[in-house]
């Protein structure tokens, strides 16, 4: 695997643990810390479509 591949293999599993966080904070009424992790997930679904379709 070449740097690359690993990078985005890395944010794909930090989108899934953030996803997680998000769906527990919601059940648990916690706005603020999903409204974080939202904004956390937002930048790394950014950082995939910039890996996916290379920088430009």
């Amino acid at each position: 695997m070449n740097p690359k591949n690993e990078n985005l293999a890395e944010i794909e599993v930090k989108i899934k643990k953030k996803q997680k966080e998000a769906q527990e904070a919601k059940e648990k009424g916690m706005h603020s810390t999903l409204r974080n992790l939202l904004a956390e997930l937002s930048e790394l679904k950014r950082q995939e479509r910039k890996l996916h379709m290379g920088s430009r």
